[in-house]
């Protein structure tokens, strides 16, 4: 189920706190910055649990026109990703309210689901496997590609924007020349995560030689 989640009036009610719901998780929201609260979220519920939380009125379902998109980018990740993208980057104030917020998001949706088959995005198969984002095998729908540094964009498991080494990926020269250019002005490799290590290259500094960075990608990821 996918449902609005209203976090300040939440705070008013003796209810369930969407942080504690283990058969919660966000979906599309508004974007929240440090001097403002976000007012609501989208969030998909198991079932099972909306039949209980229905009662609390901070807890109500999407519109079935947007309900039937949100599904529907189930199958097609990228429309959620890069409309996700484009909601935060709309620097939208606390004042919002359910239907403006309902009218964006479905424009945004419908936007990439339109597109799709004009963008360049495609699936391709995994060749080496990242951590818990990639398995070898799988597919991923490729959203990007920054050349500099010879990275690919991906939509991860999550519904977010992820990225990896272009050899990472079973794509064709004319796949590649195909998808859409990503630019990029700083780029942070993490090289130790458990030791919280990681370098941000300025991708615009001249002097810099990308192909070592992007050789140093392939081999630390």
């Amino acid at each position: 189920m996918y449902c609005y989640w209203d976090f300040i009036e939440e705070k008013k009610s003796d209810g369930p706190k969407f942080k504690e719901c283990d058969k919660a998780s966000s979906v599309l929201h508004p974007i929240m910055y440090l001097d403002k609260q976000c007012p609501f979220g989208i969030v998909e519920i198991d079932f099972m649990e909306f039949e209980k939380l229905k009662q609390y009125s901070y807890i109500e379902k999407v519109p079935d026109h947007l309900f039937a998109l949100l599904e529907s980018s189930d199958s097609y990740p990228p429309a959620r990703v890069l409309a996700r993208e484009d909601i935060d980057g709309l620097n939208l104030d606390e004042t919002i309210t359910k239907d403006e917020f309902t009218e964006i998001a479905v424009k945004r949706l419908h936007k990439y689901f339109e597109r799709q088959g004009q963008d360049g995005i495609t699936l391709a198969e995994v060749l080496v496997p990242y951590s818990y984002e990639t398995s070898v095998g799988q597919f991923k729908w490729i959203i990007g590609y920054t050349p500099k540094i010879k990275l690919i964009h991906f939509a991860g498991w999550d519904f977010f924007r992820d990225t990896d080494h272009v050899s990472c990926f079973k794509l064709t020269e004319q796949q590649i020349e195909q998808l859409p250019i990503v630019e990029m002005e700083t780029y942070t490799l993490v090289v130790d995560c458990e030791k919280r290590k990681w370098i941000t290259y300025n991708l615009t500094d001249e002097s810099l030689d990308l192909d070592r960075i992007s050789e140093k990608i392939r081999t630390t990821r």
